[in-house]
């Protein structure tokens, strides 16, 4: 059974650039100031309740926006380490394939007749157990 996690890196970034706007537009103080009828005991007593409940969801707010900046940033440094990596074992794969190759060659003084052998020996000539 095979199991593999895929990520397009371009995708992340496109959402993350996304969620800092939508933080950026949210001011941090986007409920400061509730505007009500003040006169008379009643009124006045609602008006500071509304005021007082606009103060706390602010916070509440203010507490969602850091915590998605967080995540937000912790994103773009994993995906930023996966492509990092991913291009890290990009490269191994590579140079793997190359020595391969080059070993599966005969080297050009002993002309074909020579096998595979031949290349293995000349390309791991450097290589000590």
């Amino acid at each position: 059974m095979n199991q593999f996690i895929s990520l397009d890196g371009e995708v992340v970034q496109h959402n993350l650039s996304l969620i800092a706007q939508v933080h950026d537009e949210v001011a941090l103080s986007a409920v400061d100031d509730v505007q009500g009828n003040r006169v008379g005991e009643v009124a006045g007593a609602y008006t500071d309740h509304l005021d007082s409940r606009a103060s706390e969801l602010q916070a509440r707010v203010d507490l969602i926006l850091a915590y998605v900046r967080k995540h937000a940033d912790a994103l773009t440094q994993a995906v930023a380490a996966l492509q990092e990596s991913d291009a890290l074992n990009a490269t191994d794969a590579q140079q793997t394939l190359s020595l391969v190759e080059t070993a599966s060659r005969p080297p050009a003084d002993l002309g074909a007749s020579a096998g595979g052998s031949g290349g293995a020996r000349s390309a791991l000539r450097g290589i000590q157990p």
